[in-house]
């Protein structure tokens, strides 16, 4: 939408479209889309889902002038039982907030199940970055991890990042401050962060 010229630009054909999200610079958006076949067992948050960056020009026809395919997830319906247990695949997709167009996600270390062994570097979630265009889960680059589950990572105007990660089991959550040097790729111990909290 055009605030300017109060006129609306039609993005892409009708689908079943859960969620778009604007890149920081405006150019690309990241495009979720339900997919069949659709679940009887659990709600529509959890069916599967293609997701996708358009790079938009308001000159093409459909709004579009590229699109590339970033992840096909299946239903998310065997997702181990106890608390903190999250699906064994890609999640958490958004953009970095002080990049222009840079995808993050986050996948589960332990396969998602919280009463497994964490990673040999005693690590449960990982963080991954996808510079594009073009955007491909493959060509991700890995960021930092977190021993707790992942609770999510905030820019700071140094360029210093705040992680945030929890357990619901015992309650207990971490805030660690990453220097700018270290968010490439780094962890909260090997970065030398300094906690925050530790509740």
């Amino acid at each position: 939408f055009d605030v300017a010229s109060r006129k609306a630009t039609r993005l892409g054909a009708p689908d079943m479209y859960r969620a778009t999200i604007l890149s920081p610079d405006a150019r690309f958006m990241l495009v979720s889309a339900t997919r069949q076949p659709f679940s009887y067992s659990v709600p529509h948050g959890r069916f599967a889902r293609d997701l996708e960056v358009w790079e938009l020009d308001p000159q093409a026809a459909d709004g579009i002038s590229a699109r590339w395919p970033v992840a096909s997830l299946p239903v998310r319906d065997k997702i181990a039982t106890p608390p903190d247990a999250v699906e064994d695949m890609p999640r958490d997709f958004g953009w970095v907030e002080d990049e222009p167009h840079t995808l993050s996600f986050v996948e589960a270390l332990d396969g998602g199940d919280p009463r497994k062994e964490p990673s040999a570097e005693g690590f449960r979630d990982q963080a991954f970055w996808l510079r594009g265009p073009p955007f491909a889960v493959d060509a991700r680059v890995a960021g930092p991890a977190s021993e707790l589950r992942w609770g999510g990572l905030s820019a700071c105007r140094d360029g210093s990042r705040v992680l945030e990660e929890w357990r619901w089991k015992d309650r207990r959550s971490r805030t660690w401050v990453l220097p700018a040097s270290a968010v490439r790729g780094g962890e909260p111990g090997d970065a030398q962060a300094a906690a925050c909290s530790d509740g």
